[in-house]
């Protein structure tokens, strides 16, 4: 999700939250008498909107919802509609913001029935967007997917709209609801020439890789890298990874994750070697998981796909390499340790690399189990 879900969640999706912000507010003049009073309430909005960005700059988040709440109020005694709207938008950006995901959304309501009523598309699909993410994180597909198709009713347009319905079906496994989407969002993103056409590719690539349709996703990683090399500057969104686990799976494992702050050159260099891992072309899969790599060094996201792509193609050395790291991360991972114990048992195993190996073998730990360790 970019301007979407791709660009959503923990990450980029709060720095959006945090900017977007409207202190510029020109209030319906028609409706206004220019009376001192008025007047001065003009040049309240102006100031308080001022000093509102200011503190939200300095990530004063409380007391810049306090000055946005006094514009609010402003615009409203001049019966200034728009203003209003606004006000209550960044209102609910503060909130959201501070993690208080209730209030932002009832402003977020608030804003959204005034910029319908006003017909403002550009400023109503912004607010369902915003709506739209929240149920996200609180894994109301449902009820985001509603949202958005909302927006769509009421005539916004954009392959943003299709793209997040997409992913978010996705996210929910509903494979054929997340294909109608994707391939609308590919549609319109080609038409637009959208710098995101990349994404949806990639989203496309992602279900038919969990479909098990190797030669599609493999074709569509594919076509993703080659609109990201279009791009002037990669970029950071929310994105779903896939693993080569195919003939590893047990009940607890999952064949996809979804991650935050993945930079999207990246997870399509993974995904893509995923998907010629499941073809048998095991050369040109360890060389794009060698790109990525070398993109995004040391993030999370890479351990786990790089785990299974080194057990599924024999090399079992890296791949636990790759497991302890992700249990390194998350030693929640109780389902992943137990792989782990099924290829080696001492993996864990607090052992001197010149002592014996605990196996019994009369062998060193490091020439034994602790190989590759």
């Amino acid at each position: 999700m970019d301007t979407e879900i791709t660009k959503d969640s923990t990450g980029e999706d709060e720095k959006k939250a945090e900017t977007t912000v409207n202190t510029e507010i020109k209030p319906q003049t028609s409706e206004v008498t220019e009376s001192p009073e008025n007047e001065k309430r003009k040049r309240d909005i102006q100031n308080f909107s001022t000093i509102a960005a200011q503190l939200q700059a300095q990530r004063r988040f409380s007391e810049a919802f306090e000055y946005y709440h006094r514009c609010k109020a402003a615009c409203e005694k001049l019966s200034d509609r728009e203003g209003t709207a606004l006000h209550l938008k960044n209102m609910a950006t503060m909130k959201e913001n501070l993690a208080e995901f209730d209030p932002a959304l009832e402003y977020y309501r608030e804003a959204k029935i005034l910029f319908k009523e006003l017909d403002n598309k550009e400023e109503f699909g912004e607010i369902i967007d915003r709506i739209a993410k929240t149920f996200y994180k609180d894994r109301k597909f449902d009820e985001a997917i509603a949202e958005y198709k909302e927006a769509i009713d009421f005539g916004c347009t954009g392959g943003d709209l299709h793209n997040n319905m997409g992913f978010i079906s996705l996210a929910s496994q509903n494979f054929s609801a997340a294909r109608e989407y994707l391939e609308k969002a590919r549609e319109v993103r080609s038409q637009e020439k959208s710098e995101f056409l990349d994404i949806t590719l990639n989203n496309l690539g992602t279900v038919a890789y969990l479909e098990k349709k190797y030669e599609d996703a493999k074709n569509l990683f594919t076509s993703a890298l080659e609109e990201n090399r279009r791009k002037v500057k990669d970029d950071r969104t929310i994105q779903f990874v896939v693993f080569a686990n195919e003939k590893h799976q047990k009940e607890g494992i999952l064949s996809f994750e979804c991650y935050n702050d993945v930079l999207t050159l990246a997870s399509e260099h993974l995904n893509l070697a995923a998907a010629l891992t499941q073809l048998g072309e095991k050369e040109k899969a360890i060389e794009h998981c060698a790109k990525a790599q070398a993109l995004d060094p040391d993030k999370p996201y890479l351990y786990l796909a790089s785990a299974w792509l080194y057990l599924t193609v024999g090399d079992k050395d890296r791949a636990l390499q790759y497991f302890k790291r992700v249990i390194s991360v998350d030693p929640s991972q109780i389902k992943l340790k137990e792989v782990v114990d099924t290829l080696n048992p001492y993996a864990f195993v607090k052992v001197g690399r010149n002592e014996l190996c605990p196996c019994g073998s009369g062998a060193k730990f490091k020439k034994c189990h602790g190989k590759g360790l």
